[in-house]
């Protein structure tokens, strides 16, 4: 047998001391109830376990997979196993043995909606989907049992019920087993008492967080270690003094609800009922207590909500007129450069002006004195420069001309076509009026000869009239001699005359 120790969900931590709350009575003589250790039992594996009446199958339906997974670790870590073996085990049988019946009610109500198939072979099925087992698909099959109806032919077992005993078999077999329970303690080897009484200090301790550290949050890890292990983790043995300390932990309330007759079962049922809804009393106190300091928590979260919004806008608003700025600067940069360029160019002209203006006043006064012949150069350079100006001014005058007359010219065929345009514009809107009163006209000749159609029909229907009414005239005269030619017998009848007809 391969172990995976789980832990208990805070339902079960609470229900387990509503029981031991139930029992302190008998566990201060020194007496371990067989009560004490089934109903601990059964809150180990699922609390549900613990209503001793009839489940509806459609109220288990209902239920949905994180309600029943929540409840319970036993079920959080089957859920966990299962999703592992369906992915690593396909075309595999694994058996799964429940310790009732009822348990396995809640393990065909955990499993349905998977994409595995499943078979009851103890109790009735809650859901009858119709498919049969076929190894030719790469689903898995899990065979829900009880201890009584063990199938042999599997691939692995994942055994609920902690009292089993699996020595027949030689496939992998997989036992969940509760970290500090009563069955911890029976399996390592110690008797019912022992094992009872050293479960009940670390009763509240939450042991769900050990697996995780071993094959990781999601099992990821379980195929890759030395898995389920072949010891379960040592169980801690109390002394007598501590298990009494954790006894005088019990409210004196819960103690005298606990005092009442429980020597019959359904006094037991009593007890047990009032110390549950105690609790739930509790619950339901401490939940609106939460709930009025959520309250203000939201309240408090709220304005941070809206203080923080606020801050985000600012920010935003900060950031635009940051990247604003940005820009403004960039393009300031830019034209502080262009200026800076302009302003040198314009201080080398000026400083060469400067100079010539310089030169020429000392030119004037006579302090700088030039030959004849740079001024000759100087006025040739001026000369042939003043030449090329002129040489390009007349170019430009004469392109300047040209472009005038072309633009003239294309002026003049603009307004020769507005003319034409205009023209036909006039034109078009003749033949339109032309083409209008014409659909006039033969709208009105259709519309006459339709009356002339329609009058000669009239005319030859009232000459057809008149032709009818004649002929009618002439056939009641001629019914009427008939019927003056036909005698009438004694008996009423009309008999035909005998003379002939003229």
């Amino acid at each position: 047998m391969l172990y995976v120790p789980i832990g208990l969900t805070p339902v079960q931590r609470s229900l387990i001391d509503t029981v031991v709350t139930l029992h302190k009575p008998q566990l201060l003589e020194g007496k371990v109830p067989d009560s004490l250790l089934n109903s601990i039992r059964l809150i180990s594996n699922h609390p549900f376990l613990l209503v001793d009446h009839y489940m509806p199958k459609r109220l288990l339906l209902m239920e949905t997979h994180e309600s029943l997974s929540s409840a319970s670790d036993l079920f959080r870590t089957l859920d966990k196993l299962i999703t592992i073996l369906q992915k690593r085990m396909t075309k595999r049988r694994v058996l799964i043995i429940g310790s009732s019946v009822k348990e396995l009610d809640l393990v065909e109500a955990f499993i349905l909606g998977r994409d595995l198939y499943y078979k009851r072979y103890s109790g009735m099925a809650l859901y009858h989907n119709g498919e049969q087992e076929s190894l030719k698909n790469d689903k898995i099959s899990l065979l829900l049992v009880t201890k009584q109806q063990l199938v042999r032919e599997v691939d692995l077992v994942l055994c609920l019920d902690q009292t089993v005993n699996l020595d027949w078999t030689h496939v992998p077999c997989i036992g969940l087993v509760s970290i500090q329970s009563p069955m911890h303690g029976l399996l390592n080897g110690h008797d019912k008492e022992v094992s009872v009484l050293s479960s009940l200090p670390e009763r509240e301790k939450d042991f769900t967080k050990y697996n995780e550290s071993l094959f990781g949050a999601a099992f990821e890890n379980f195929c890759l270690i030395d898995w389920p292990q072949e010891t379960l983790p040592e169980f801690h043995v109390f002394g007598k003094g501590e298990v009494l300390d954790s006894l005088y932990t019990t409210d004196t309330k819960k103690l005298k609800l606990a005092t009442d007759n429980l020597d019959s079962h359904r006094g037991y049922q009593r007890a047990l009922t009032g110390l549950t809804l105690n609790r739930v009393d509790e619950i339901s106190l401490q939940t609106k207590q939460i709930e009025e300091k959520l309250k203000s928590l939201r309240i408090r979260s709220t304005l941070y909500h809206n203080t923080w919004d606020q801050q985000k806008q600012n920010i935003g608003l900060n950031f635009k007129q940051s990247q604003k700025l940005k820009e403004e600067a960039s393009a300031n940069e830019l034209k502080e450069q262009r200026l800076k360029s302009e302003h040198e160019k314009y201080t080398a002209k000026l400083d060469s002006l400067s100079k010539e203006l310089e030169f020429l006043r000392k030119l004037e006064s006579g302090e700088e004195k030039v030959s004849e012949d740079e001024l000759d150069k100087e006025i040739e350079a001026l000369e042939e420069k003043l030449g090329q100006l002129q040489r390009t001014s007349e170019e430009q005058a004469s392109s300047l001309d040209n472009l005038r007359a072309k633009y003239q010219k294309i002026t003049a065929i603009a307004a020769e076509k507005s003319l034409l345009a205009n023209s036909l514009k006039k034109q078009n809107e003749e033949l339109l009026k032309e083409l209008s009163d014409t659909a006039t006209k033969l709208r009105q000749r259709s519309q006459e000869d339709g009356r002339t159609r329609y009058e000669q029909e009239l005319s030859s229907a009232k000459s057809n009239c008149e032709f009818l009414e004649r002929y009618n005239q002439q056939l009641n005269a001629v019914v009427k001699d008939r019927v003056g030619t036909l005698s009438i017998g004694r008996n009423g009848r009309v008999h035909r005359s005998t003379s002939q007809y003229v």
